[in-house]
């Protein structure tokens, strides 16, 4: 739709309402759900390639308008170059509003009209008791995933509730690894709202029941790390250490190559898992120390410099 219709958000519009018609049952709502997280996914990005378009067109006016100048013989003046310079500012500033309020914003948006309704579908997922039906949990936590990555408001408000169903080992496993794999594309739009829950994400490696949540939450915070969206470090670093040693083959062998990754990125003066290392140690002997050694180990298999690994020893001695 938003590839060949002009005004995609009127279809949209019309696919929504007819939906809403057939959300008495347990499918109808689930549709619903799932294309009004996809509406504001797409709607989203639609803005801000619109958004991307008018800057390189004003980009192009203001260099046309400066050769002229210049062919001219004028000279170009500052005031005026500082003032396009803050208009193009406040354009940005005016786009990131109207996606956050326009969007999901506001009482007669019927994506805002919805939110609440994904929202408690996955609280009472996580009550005791009755639940709903797994297929209406799976659909209403993706719904809010999507709607969170639109908005940094949402994304704040919706994150507790994400990262708490993440972290219910009772609930719905295909739920729990859509958050998992959603994210990553959270963590690529909203870095500076993630990054607190960080702990709180990388806890949930621990998760000993479920091979498939260790192994797409580890795929997508390889993918972060490597990249340099989020830090390894302290809970988050011993948790993926633990992963070397894990009972699946492919969990611990996504691990060793998150490791192999980062040795890659080496500085000449020293191995970034060197630098890793001392957390490692302090965290992982008190908590797994069955653990420690095979995973000590393997880890300084990356360091290579006689002092690094004589400052090692000492620390383990």
């Amino acid at each position: 739709t938003f590839a060949v219709d002009l005004a995609p958000e009127n279809v949209l519009a019309t696919w929504l309402h007819l939906l809403r018609a057939q959300a008495g049952s347990t499918c109808g709502l689930a549709r619903l759900l799932h294309l009004a997280g996809h509406t504001a996914l797409q709607m989203a990005a639609a803005a801000e390639d619109l958004g991307s378009k008018l800057a390189a067109s004003r980009r192009a006016k203001h260099e046309n308008e400066e050769n002229a100048v210049a062919a001219n013989g004028e000279e170009d003046n500052d005031l005026e170059a500082e003032a396009r310079r803050a208009s193009e500012a406040d354009d940005e500033v005016r786009l990131a509003a109207l996606v956050d309020q326009g969007l999901i914003g506001g009482d007669d948006n019927a994506l805002a009209v919805l939110m609440p309704v994904a929202e408690r579908l996955v609280d009472a997922s996580l009550r005791s008791g009755d639940k709903p039906p797994p297929l209406l949990t799976r659909a209403a936590a993706l719904c809010l995933v999507k709607m969170a990555c639109v908005a940094q408001p949402c994304c704040e408000r919706q994150l507790p509730r994400l990262v708490t169903l993440l972290a219910n080992h009772n609930a719905d496993t295909a739920a729990r690894v859509s958050i998992a794999v959603g994210l990553g594309d959270l963590a690529t739009r909203q870095p500076n709202t993630v990054e607190p829950w960080s702990d709180a994400i990388f806890s949930v490696l621990g998760d000993e029941d479920c091979v498939a949540i260790r192994a797409n939450l580890l795929a997508v915070i390889s993918r972060l790390v490597v990249n340099d969206i989020l830090k390894l470090k302290g809970t988050g670093l011993a948790e993926v250490a633990t992963r070397l040693v894990d009972p699946d083959l492919g969990v611990a062998n996504s691990a060793k190559s998150l490791f192999i990754s980062l040795n890659a990125k080496a500085h000449r003066q020293a191995s970034p898992i060197y630098n890793l290392l001392p957390d490692v140690l302090s965290r992982l002997a008190p908590k797994h120390p069955d653990l420690f050694k095979p995973v000590v180990t393997y880890l300084l298999k990356f360091v290579d410099q006689p002092k690094h690994i004589i400052a090692i020893a000492d620390k383990i001695l």
